[in-house]
């Protein structure tokens, strides 16, 4: 990135990053991703779900799509997402979403040392988030995240994405 130190000789690499910085399988690699987790509603205990998130890349845009079945009420959650992939040396990503219960999100990726940090809003309502991912090896993430309305919590999720194919 732009006005960053580097050590005499270290090099830049694919989306900007320093070769002493790991490598991300998930978002900048196409694959199918499973995940496991648990949605956390203030005051009810955890209801676990389960789902797969594919990513897929074309030139200009990527795409992130997938689903969560979340138990024991049976509600599917949905999102797909459109991705402006890295473009230089900067380390942050735009995305949108079309979410059928939130809405049309915004939000960026910033990728900072083993984590993808995703922050974003709904369109026209006081919804804000942000999503950790947290690279625990090639093949697998875990991932902590938090929805809030005007300052308060709505949900929290806790969860691992383990890489499919």
């Amino acid at each position: 990135a732009r006005g960053v130190a580097r050590r005499p000789g270290e090099r830049r690499h694919r989306h900007g990053r320093s070769p002493l910085m790991p490598e991300h399988t998930f978002l900048l690699e196409e694959g199918l991703w499973s995940v496991e987790g648990r949605l956390l509603l203030p005051g009810q205990p955890g209801a676990p779900f389960a789902g797969e998130t594919r990513v897929s890349h074309e030139p200009w845009v990527w795409r992130l799509d997938g689903y969560l079945q979340v138990q024991p009420a049976g509600m599917r959650l949905e999102n797909h997402y459109e991705i402006r992939p890295f473009m230089g040396h900067e380390p942050t990503m735009d995305w949108t979403s079309q979410n059928p219960v939130l809405g049309r999100l915004r939000g960026h990726f910033a990728l900072v040392e083993d984590a993808l940090i995703s922050v974003f809003e709904a369109e026209g309502r006081e919804l804000r988030g942000t999503e950790m991912l947290l690279r625990q090896d090639a093949g697998a993430y875990l991932s902590r995240g938090a929805l809030l309305e005007g300052g308060t919590l709505v949900s929290s999720w806790v969860a691992i994405l383990r890489r499919a194919m």
